[in-house]
């Protein structure tokens, strides 16, 4: 009896150190790294579907929140996975082909430090009302050719 009642105080006991031993081992972590760096946010392109090839790229790096002495100094980004493209500042993506895309903005400041937004989705979808406008410009060539061809094997006046 005496035996149980010492394995289950040392169970106990046991039990207590790894709950406190996990309390400071997270109360560590929260004051590791109380400096949050500088977020980018983009802007434009959005998380949504485009009917057109060319994307206006808009982007918000403050640097408000850098430390002191410190400015952004380059800013790229990457699309689809594809190299990264060095840019000045706000832009505009052209001829990009149909379908879905990735895009992260990174910035880089005068430490040498780098930074990056969080990825966004975008869909470019064709327009369907140009196809169709298409269509329907191509059913009207067709039936006057085939009225005008008709009528000239009648030998009707044009």
């Amino acid at each position: 009896m005496l035996g149980t009642a010492v394995k289950k105080t040392a169970s106990a006991l046991c039990m207590l150190s790894i709950f406190l031993l996990s309390i400071f081992q997270f109360s560590n972590l929260a004051t590791a790294n109380p400096i949050i760096p500088p977020y980018i946010h983009i802007q434009s392109p959005q998380n949504k579907i485009y009917s057109s090839n060319e994307i206006e790229l808009n982007f918000a790096a403050p640097s408000v929140e850098l430390p002191e002495n410190t400015y952004f100094t380059s800013f790229s980004y990457k699309l689809d996975n594809f190299s990264v493209v060095t840019i000045d500042g706000n832009s505009t993506l052209t001829s990009l082909p149909w379908g879905s895309h990735s895009i992260i903005v990174y910035a880089q400041d005068n430490e040498g430090l780098s930074y990056f937004s969080q990825t966004v989705y975008f869909d470019l979808i064709f327009s369907t009302a140009w196809v169709l406008a298409a269509f329907i410009i191509a059913a009207f060539v067709c039936v006057g050719l085939l009225v005008y061809l008709k009528r000239y094997k009648r030998g009707l006046p044009r």
